[in-house]
């Protein structure tokens, strides 16, 4: 049987895996554009909570605002925020 053509989109789980690893891995290449605030659109979009990036210390989320991907690290109270870059398009 042929497999026929159709769309496929990853699902919340498979995001989160794909965007952590693309964030960690520019965190480890010291890549990370530091923001100086949360940038606008990220209190419109629903973040992937507590990323566990290795290295980092504190909460990590992460948002996908406008197809950039948005890191907020969150330690002691404070929030300091990183472009990560594009996300991937599916």
């Amino acid at each position: 049987m042929i497999a026929r053509p159709g769309f496929w989109f990853p699902t919340r789980e498979q995001l989160k895996k794909t965007y952590t690893s693309i964030v960690e891995g520019k965190a480890k290449a010291g890549q990370l554009l530091k923001l100086r605030r949360a940038p606008a659109g990220t209190k419109d979009v629903t973040p992937f909570k507590n990323v566990g990036i290795d290295g980092m210390k504190g909460r990590e989320n992460i948002y996908d605002v406008r197809g950039e991907l948005i890191l907020e690290n969150v330690k002691d109270g404070k929030s300091t925020w990183s472009d990560a870059g594009p996300a991937p398009l599916f």
